[in-house]
């Protein structure tokens, strides 16, 4: 049986040589693998109607999103996942409804009463959309400084630690297989929700919670099972009492250009070896 794995990451090098390329490296040497990045729209429409066809199953993972104009028909034998664009309330009911631990939340309240009443004096604002803009939109608010456009915004309750530091945890996963992971353990409030997605050098901390990545790969599992999603962001933050609560399931374009850094903080990790394993368990799921 002869399959296929190619990623569409359409950016330069020094971006993506340390997670598929890397990746691309390891399947390769498998005599029935053959490993692609592909960066142009033009070259993948041109593997699609020219290529996929030779091979038995072709595992297509896009790292970023396209209209359905852009790209060609994918043929029977073409297993499709990618970055995908679904509203954060969406995320966050599927995810409940499946057992995972969230912050609770108000989407589109009546009032501003209803947000305070349902989720007390701590709340947190942030666009329902699947874009925070790096975070910069993410605040905490009060019921005075409460926006009077209700209906972009999703309101969750506070549920971090109540003195510092405060903890943030990304776990970046493809198919259940962590890919990299890291802690920030903010002392100021405000960075804690301006910049849960980076890695701050000054807070940096290893993730040593085992629980925390189990459940990033039952995650990463549930959406990349239901909606066909690539690689996954997972936004955790802890309380007072080290209870664990999703507050993101990022599933649009997910940040991999500091890969290199994080394997450099982090021993254990080792983007190219985890997205290989992730992409040949992935394979041998398929039917």
């Amino acid at each position: 049986m002869k399959n296929g794995i190619f990623f569409y990451s359409p950016y330069p090098d020094w971006v993506i040589e340390s997670t598929y390329k890397s990746a691309c490296l390891r399947l390769n040497q498998d005599k029935d693998i053959t490993c692609e990045v592909i960066v142009k729209m033009d070259d993948l429409n041109d593997k699609i109607n020219n290529d996929f066809y030779n091979f038995d199953k072709v595992l297509l993972i896009s790292h970023n999103s396209f209209n359905s104009d852009q790209i060609d028909r994918l043929s029977d034998n073409v297993y499709f996942y990618s970055a995908m664009t679904l509203n954060k309330n969406v995320m966050l009911d599927f995810l409940e409804s499946n057992g995972i631990p969230i912050t609770p939340y108000v989407y589109r309240p009546k009032n501003k009463e209803e947000i305070f009443k349902k989720l007390g004096n701590e709340v947190v604002l942030k666009p329902n959309e699947y874009n925070s803009y790096g975070g910069h939109l993410i605040k905490e608010i009060s019921y005075d400084n409460c926006p009077e456009n209700l209906d972009r915004w999703i309101f969750t309750k506070y549920c971090g630690t109540t003195t510092s530091p405060f903890i943030h945890r990304r776990v970046t996963c493809l198919f259940g297989e962590p890919i990299f992971y890291f802690e920030n353990s903010n002392q100021s409030r405000e960075n804690h929700f301006v910049t849960p997605h980076v890695m701050n050098p000054k807070n940096k901390v290893k993730i040593t919670d085992n629980k925390t990545l189990a459940l990033a790969k039952q995650i990463s599992n549930l959406l990349s099972n239901y909606f066909g999603c690539g690689m996954i962001g997972c936004d955790f933050v802890v309380d007072d009492e080290d209870n664990i609560f999703l507050c993101e399931a990022n599933i649009g374009v997910i940040a991999i250009h500091s890969a290199k850094k994080y394997e450099e903080f982090d021993d254990r990790i080792n983007c190219g070896k985890s997205i290989y394993n992730s992409c040949k368990n992935k394979l041998r799921e398929l039917k």
